[in-house]
């Protein structure tokens, strides 16, 4: 049997306590940074899938009350300001107003877009929200307006979304020029 040969002893018997406090630290060091990089990119993207939600809120209500003012047989304009727009759109085509043919768009003062019918059988529909409102109908809120001279009707939505440095005022301004 061959005998294996004894290494030498170099005096390095394993790592001592101070190396071992250094390398702890530095780990931690490095954890710490990578929880806080993970942290900030959560963030980031819940703002962003905020931003998104709000934006698509505001699109599908605009493209919905700018389809009825496109084939609104009229619309009512002492009714309509800043605050409101009510249109008639004839759904049946027999030339004559009928309560559920009434749609009126109006803004809620908690910054809701809702959507009503003059039929006693309909429920208001809320048709977006989070929408920065001002009654005064202030430059920056959403609202509604109305040129009788051009027969546009100017709709302008604006949602607050949060952002890492704060509020960030996102919104859409549509132009709809009316058939009749």
């Amino acid at each position: 049997m061959t005998r294996l040969r004894q290494l030498p002893v170099t005096g390095d018997d394993g790592v001592t306590l101070v190396e071992l406090t250094v390398a702890f630290f530095m780990l931690s060091i490095i954890a710490a940074v990578m929880i806080n990089w993970m942290i900030q990119v959560s963030q980031a993207d819940e703002f962003e899938q905020q931003s998104a939600v709000a934006l698509e809120e505001m699109r599908y209500a605009k493209s919905q009350l700018t389809k009825e003012l496109r084939f609104a047989e009229s619309i009512d304009v002492a009714s309509s300001d800043a605050h409101a727009v009510k249109v008639w759109v004839d759904e049946d085509g027999d030339a004559s107003a009928q309560p559920a043919e009434l749609v009126t768009w109006w803004f809620a003062a908690d910054g809701t877009l809702m959507r009503d019918t003059d039929s006693a059988l309909d429920v208001p529909e809320r048709r977006a929200s989070n929408l920065v409102y001002d009654a005064a109908a202030a430059a920056g809120s959403s609202r509604f307006s109305y040129d009788a001279a051009y027969e546009v009707v100017t709709i302008e939505l604006v949602s607050d979304v949060d952002t890492a440095t704060g509020p960030e005022a996102k919104s859409i301004h549509t132009e709809v020029h009316l058939r009749n």
